[in-house]
């Protein structure tokens, strides 16, 4: 989460320069390929997890 407020209060200040805001990307591509990889695969996840865990009582006691 570190990195997204980071990257986020980064583009503000780079919308306005069109050079900086490539390089910005640029020097974040590993980071953002990771995040793409994340969003990508996240339904799954959610599919195994909720299929795992599933609520009862005894999860609240």
């Amino acid at each position: 989460m570190v990195f997204i407020t980071f990257f986020l209060k980064s583009l503000k200040q780079a919308v306005e320069n069109p050079i900086e805001l490539a390089s910005l990307f640029k020097r974040y591509e590993r980071k953002l390929q990771m995040y793409v990889i994340y969003c990508k695969n996240k339904h799954v996840s959610e599919y195994v997890v909720s299929n795992i865990w599933k609520p009862t009582s005894k999860n609240y006691e």
